[in-house]
């Protein structure tokens, strides 16, 4: 997944074809902000410092401001922090999937 996300998806064609798809979440017609705002369950927003595709400092503070309450965590890596940094994805994620709040949730279901 790397490999290909240092090469083909990184090819300028493709970044241009991403990017478009990502941005035309912003159009009337998708645009969930105000959809998002209601959201109750706890959420960690992830977003790569130095995606090509999706900016934390753009995309994700627009996603930050729609979800008020949502927890943010940009690792300093690209597109898939996952793959990238795993062990510190993991650090992070695990707490927030472990916290009292998801718990909470999981026993009312």
């Amino acid at each position: 997944m790397l490999m290909r996300a240092k090469t083909h998806q990184a090819a300028r064609g493709s970044l241009a074809i991403n990017r478009a798809l990502w941005r035309s979440f912003a159009l009337a017609e998708n645009d969930l902000r105000e959809v998002a705002k209601s959201i109750r369950a706890p959420v960690l927003l992830i977003f790569g410092e130095r995606d090509p595709v999706i900016s934390a400092k753009l995309d994700g503070a627009t996603a930050a401001r729609s979800i008020p309450h949502a927890e943010t965590f940009n690792p300093p890596c690209g597109h898939a922090p996952f793959a990238e940094l795993p062990d510190v994805f993991l650090k992070r994620v695990i707490p927030f999937l472990t916290s009292e709040s998801i718990r909470t949730i999981s026993n009312h279901e």
